[in-house]
């Protein structure tokens, strides 16, 4: 039986976001929450437990890496820090 994916996206930029939104959901993975700010991705992640979490490193309130440390601090979820540097690698 096949599972499916359900991620967590955390970005603050609303293109970018819209960027991995698309990508994710057409790679057949499931968006279960969208946080545009550290504390929110947070609180998402304790809320819904996802599988995943994609994480921006820069935030509004909490960069990715704190937020990540507090996310493990009640949930094993992986978080996957992202940047995007380079916004031409992205192709929809």
């Amino acid at each position: 039986m096949e599972t499916q994916c359900r991620i967590v996206l955390a970005e603050d930029n609303p293109l970018i976001m819209s960027l991995l939104e698309a990508l994710i959901t057409r790679l057949g993975y499931t968006i279960v929450g969208q946080a545009t700010c550290g504390q929110h991705a947070v609180a998402l992640t304790e809320k819904l437990r996802p599988d995943v979490v994609l994480m921006d490193i820069e935030m509004p309130d909490l960069d990715g890496i704190e937020a990540t440390r507090l996310i493990q601090e009640f949930c094993p979820t992986p978080v996957v820090i992202m940047t995007a540097y380079d916004l031409s690698l992205i192709h929809i």
